[in-house]
């Protein structure tokens, strides 16, 4: 009687582990999904322009490394901020433009 019972509790552990292991794999398959929408475009964009894309990097990395090495220099007494916004800001809002600018031209080339 008691191996009977611990054969069910086992054959329910299994069951219940494999229908964990089946929805665990439709989340990843969900995620894998999501990230290749994601990632699609970006490594497109990089593929078309791949000199414009480091050189954009190298700057970004470039302007951050700067921020962070001047946010230490004035230990705290605002400026970075005010810094950060000065310089990244007018980056971010032309690369924003640059790339809308760009799907408008594809979107006309396409129709």
């Amino acid at each position: 009687m008691e191996e009977t019972i611990q054969n069910r509790t086992s054959s329910d552990v299994r069951e219940a582990l494999s229908e964990n292991e089946r929805r665990m794999e439709q989340h990843l398959g969900a995620i894998r999904h999501e990230l290749t929408d994601v990632v699609s475009p970006v490594k497109e964009i990089i593929m078309r322009h791949p000199i414009g894309s480091t050189c954009a990097i190298l700057g970004l990395g470039v302007a951050l490394g700067y921020l962070i090495a001047s946010d230490r220099r004035t230990a705290g007494s605002g400026t970075g901020r005010t810094l950060l916004d000065a310089a990244l800001v007018p980056v971010v809002e032309a690369v924003r433009g640059h790339l809308e600018e760009r799907k408008a031209q594809e979107k006309a080339a396409d129709e």
